[in-house]
């Protein structure tokens, strides 16, 4: 594919500032390779994206590399290995920027979590995101309780809220 001959070229676009290019058609080719079930190919793309906008991909385009990273998340999920997913999630915990990228990286590790069996820290994860999003509760020793304090105050305050006049609502990060 003009994918992999690029990537052969890799230090070339590096030198020639084009890197971002490079990390974006090896993001739409993983997501090519993903979709049709290929996750090891899938992976390699995502990975040498990551590669191309390296030493610190976060700083050259944090969108980007946020998202070449969560893809290999998924891809680390995919062929089962548990143990490269959460190396790759800690390290993304320590770059990410926005709130809505924390819910994604949150909820793609509550899911992995829930499908292993380990409720307690998939609740646990979930508070702390529900806290992180905004919607703040009193801190409890039991975080059952205060994730379910936290639904009931959402509950309340979507209650008799069209889906349409809350998708309206304008986004605020303040409290």
């Amino acid at each position: 594919s003009i994918t992999d001959q690029l990537n052969g070229a890799g230090s070339i676009a590096k030198m020639n500032e084009d890197a971002n290019v490079l990390a974006e058609l090896n993001l739409k080719s993983g997501n090519f390779a993903f979709e049709a079930g290929d996750a090891l190919k899938a992976l390699a793309y995502y990975q040498k994206g990551i590669e191309v906008l390296a030493p610190d991909e976060f700083k050259l385009n944090y969108d980007l590399a946020f998202q070449l990273n969560l893809k290999c998340s998924e891809c680390h999920l995919a062929i089962g290995d548990s143990e490269r997913f959460d190396k790759v999630c800690k390290r993304l915990i320590t770059k990410v920027k926005t709130e809505e990228n924390k819910y994604k990286l949150f909820s793609r590790i509550m899911g992995q979590y829930n499908g292993l069996g380990l409720y307690e820290m998939t609740i646990e994860l979930g508070a702390e995101c529900l806290k992180g999003i905004g919607l703040l509760y009193e801190e409890q020793d039991d975080p059952i309780i205060a994730t379910q304090k936290a639904k009931e105050l959402f509950e309340k305050n979507v209650e008799g809220s069209s889906v349409q006049a809350l998708m309206e609502l304008p986004y605020t990060t303040e409290n």
